[in-house]
């Protein structure tokens, strides 16, 4: 009885105190996860400038590449959140035709506040474009 007690305490908090990482982002972008846009008739570089630029404007930027689409930021700890994990990433799919995919994760697993960026980011990128 005690065994199972500690195991399942031991599995609640492995739950509850598991965080997020750029890793974890990148692996979700990966797999196909977040939200997605195509955006035809706008080149590589319009899209990635305003995607970066949406970043940079929202979040702390902690990692971006160009060259190989990848855009990492996070938003810091406020009143109402730990924070989260933003990954974009920008891919050519034919000539003026331009896939961005978002991932946003809170950073504390346990968290039950703080925003889900995902739709909020490919509005704002969508805005910039139309600009």
């Amino acid at each position: 009885m005690l065994k199972k007690a500690i195991l399942a305490v031991s599995i609640a908090l492995t739950a509850f105190t598991g965080c997020a990482t750029t890793g974890t982002v990148r692996s979700s972008l990966d797999e196909g996860g977040g939200a997605q846009k195509m955006y035809e008739g706008k080149s590589y570089d319009q899209v990635y400038s305003a995607a970066l630029r949406v970043m940079s404007n929202k979040f702390t930027i902690t990692k971006e590449s160009k060259a190989t689409g990848a855009i990492d930021a996070e938003n810091s700890v406020s009143v109402m959140s730990w924070g989260e994990l933003i990954g974009i990433q920008v891919t050519k799919v034919k000539e003026s035709v331009v896939k961005v995919q978002v991932v946003s994760q809170k950073k504390s697993r346990g968290q039950f506040t703080g925003q889900d960026w995902e739709q909020t980011v490919l509005a704002a990128i969508t805005s910039e474009l139309d600009a």
